[in-house]
């Protein structure tokens, strides 16, 4: 029980990082598609994408539906303002855990010495400039390790072709919300979760192949499947997804209502009566899925 309580912990960061966040419920739609219309009810026609936060550069692939419904928008919204110049500022107050608490008080000395050589391994940076980060922020900077070769990113990819085409860049959330979410789970908790990977684990990277591919075939059946495996807890699930789709849900009326939009979130917060899809079309709005 303890091995399978630590899995679930460590497959609760990797998601949590890579946006791929199950939303552990029945599919609204059976199809497969990452890309969805949103129109009516007094918006702009928009579209809404399930991105991958992270993956491997030879797994990506951004295909024709999806490039044109970029240039058939006129701005871009991600679960974050990527070029708000305020963002790092509030991203690096929001990393720290709550009062005076360190990982030295989380951790053992071995457990410290453990986690600092893996850190700086990983991203060449010494765990005393992390002290006070939440744990599993810093376990969010190791999902470079689960990845082949130079990463990608899809927010990256869409930041970039929207500065070019001159497009407004906004956020659904901010960092500080954003962040919260990990305040949700015990510090300590997190701690022994961090401690893990500095254990090979191949069932993870096994499982993160797993995911991938499952995103690339955009079946968001089997990324559910792969993570009902593991994820067992609706708490958690609740303050990963599901009440940030219903913050979200009024905020994407507002940002559309005079533009179309090109909203890119976490592929996991689509699906389940939970997710994106079910809930605006809740809300009145009509959602179709493109297919190629």
């Amino acid at each position: 029980m303890k091995q399978k309580h630590a899995m679930r912990l460590r497959l609760t960061a990797l998601v949590a990082a890579l946006g791929l966040s199950t939303a552990l419920g029945a599919q609204t739609d059976s199809s497969q598609t990452l890309l969805w219309k949103i129109s009516g009810n007094g918006i702009q026609p928009s579209y809404l994408f399930g991105t991958i936060h992270l993956l491997p550069q030879a797994d990506f692939d951004m295909d024709a539906k999806t490039v044109q419904a970029f240039e058939d928008t006129e701005q871009l919204v991600m679960e974050l303002d990527m070029d708000d110049p305020g963002m790092q500022a509030e991203m690096l107050q929001g990393m720290n855990m709550r009062g005076d608490t360190t990982l030295k008080d989380l951790l053992t000395a071995d457990e410290y010495a453990k986690v600092e050589a893996l850190v700086f391994e990983s991203v060449k940076m010494p765990l005393s400039m992390m002290d006070r980060y939440k744990p599993m922020v810093v376990a969010s900077m190791l999902i470079h390790d689960y990845i082949e070769g130079t990463p990608a990113s899809f927010e990256a990819t869409f930041t970039q072709m929207a500065v070019a085409a001159q497009k407004e860049i906004l956020g659904l959330e901010t960092v500080t919300e954003q962040l919260a979410v990990f305040d949700s789970i015990p510090y300590a908790v997190q701690a022994q979760e961090l401690l893990h990977y500095t254990e090979d684990d191949p069932e993870m990277r096994a499982l993160f192949g797993k995911l991938v591919q499952a995103y690339k075939a955009e079946d968001m059946e089997a990324i559910d499947d792969y993570m009902e495996q593991e994820i067992d807890d609706p708490a958690e699930v609740e303050f990963m997804l599901h009440n940030r789709n219903r913050n979200w849900v009024p905020r994407m009326r507002k940002l559309a209502s005079g533009k179309s939009t090109f909203f890119a979130v976490g592929a996991g917060h689509l699906g389940g009566d939970a997710g994106m899809i079910q809930l605006l079309r809740d809300a009145g709005y009509t959602v179709t899925p493109i297919l190629d």
